[in-house]
């Protein structure tokens, strides 16, 4: 029965994901750290994430690599980081962290404070980068969701929709291949995890290929807000779930 939840929360994360560019790990983690252990499931997003990526093979095209380039030294020094620290930090604690982490990306989502408008408006392009892409990266390799720094920069230095889609997917694509072959050498990734999912694939793929078809059908608004929602209940849940 659980391996079928995962399997539903992983083909419902990755549809949001293939139809918006982004999302799937912020929407995923949470819900299944309600079913198995957080690290357990840091890793299944992992593996899936790069299977996703792999759609950049059909928009290479459209990705802005100069963006992308700007962001890859700090996304790779934030990556090791965040990798060094998920194999030393406690599960439980990785769980509060994780659930205090979404809270957070919701409320400044959500009330998109000015000030760090302005703080983003007077900091150089170069330092933008270095920094989204470090963090992004700490936070990716911590937590398997580091997409909310990496995705504020592109939407701020793409051009297009379409642009900002396809760097969203290079990005992810990159930083979860290095994180599938830092962990795969490692021995971090369970056998039990490879098995939840073979079971989810399926699943996974079917979601992919219809969410690929979905942009312009949906409106992007209303869309946005049940998102914050289903985050800030499941946020709620794992803090509820680990603390008591």
């Amino acid at each position: 029965m659980t391996q079928c939840l995962v399997a539903l929360i992983v083909a419902l994360s990755y549809f949001v994901q293939s139809a918006f560019g982004f999302g799937a790990g912020v929407l995923a983690i949470p819900f299944l750290t309600l079913l198995i252990d957080a690290k357990d499931a840091i890793a299944i997003i992992m593996i899936f994430s790069f299977l996703c990526g792999l759609l950049v093979i059909k928009l290479w095209r459209d990705v802005d690599w100069r963006a992308m380039g700007r962001m890859m030294p700090g996304l790779v020094l934030g990556l090791a980081v965040g990798l060094a620290l998920f194999s030393a930090i406690d599960r439980r604690f990785l769980g509060i962290t994780l659930a205090l982490y979404v809270l957070a990306y919701v409320v400044i989502d959500h009330f998109k404070p000015k000030s760090l408008e302005v703080l983003g408006s007077r900091t150089p392009i170069g330092v933008q980068a270095l920094l989204c892409g470090f963090f992004g990266g700490v936070i990716q390799g911590v937590m398997g969701t580091g997409g909310p720094m990496l995705v504020t920069y592109l939407k701020s230095h793409t051009r297009s929709v379409e642009q900002f889609r396809a760097s969203v997917v290079a990005v992810f694509f990159i930083a979860n291949a290095l994180r599938v072959a830092a962990m795969g050498s490692g021995d971090m990734i369970p056998p039990h995890v490879l098995q939840d999912c073979l079971i989810a694939l399926p699943g996974f793929g079917l979601a992919v290929f219809l969410g690929y078809r979905l942009p312009g059908q949906v409106e992007q608004k209303t869309f946005h807000a049940i998102i914050n929602l289903l985050l800030l209940a499941s946020a709620v849940s794992v803090l509820v779930k680990e603390v008591l």
